[in-house]
């Protein structure tokens, strides 16, 4: 039988990740127990939360007791604690004009901070937060990806394929950063 675990009320937004990266650890096999989340909420009280690096590995220590070497852990973890444009305050900014996306999209780096800067920009996180399909429509309309793929067809030497398969991967970081802010964790637990 498959049910849906509830988180209790009471636990602030912070602790309500924590308690969601560790029953996405524990349904990927690793065995996270409920004094293991707990501690992990608890040293999260002694670390300076701007400092991404430290939070992951603090949360690494707490709830991880076996090797992982497919990475496991920090993909969970970038789902819960995505990445924005303040983690880093020394990183350069991330121009979101159109000729910077159509660079970014066309030069093959690294779509995550172009994919943070668009939903800090445009997801609304700064009034009343909704669902996960309102905030990811707003930065979907935002950033109009059809007109990103016109602009990348006038470069030259450009493959189509190539770029529709570089928007399908920024509208999935899209969608994972808007799922990461709002705290949502749509997996089942086995009881």
């Amino acid at each position: 039988m498959t049910s849906a675990v509830h988180i209790g009320t009471g636990l602030s937004p912070l602790d309500t990740r924590v308690v969601a990266l560790a029953r996405s650890l524990r349904s990927r096999g690793f065995g996270v127990s409920v004094a293991e989340t707990l501690d992990a909420i608890t040293v999260l009280r002694h670390v300076d939360l701007t400092q991404r690096s430290e939070v992951r590995e603090c949360l690494r220590s707490a709830l991880v007791k076996q090797y992982d070497d497919g990475g496991v852990f920090d993909s969970c973890f970038d789902r819960h604690f995505p990445r924005t444009v303040r983690d880093d305050p020394n990183r350069a900014s991330v121009d979101i004009d159109d000729n910077a996306l159509v660079d970014q999209l066309v030069g093959g780096g690294d779509l995550s901070d172009m994919a943070a800067a668009l939903v800090e920009e445009h997801g609304g996180f700064d009034g009343d937060l909704r669902g996960e399909k309102h905030h990811v429509h707003r930065v979907m309309r935002a950033a109009d990806l059809a007109r990103l793929m016109m602009l990348a067809l006038r470069t030259d030497d450009v493959d189509a394929t190539e770029i529709r398969s570089r928007l399908e991967e920024l509208r999935q970081l899209i969608s994972e950063n808007v799922r990461g802010r709002l705290g949502v964790d749509d997996e089942i637990i086995e009881d």
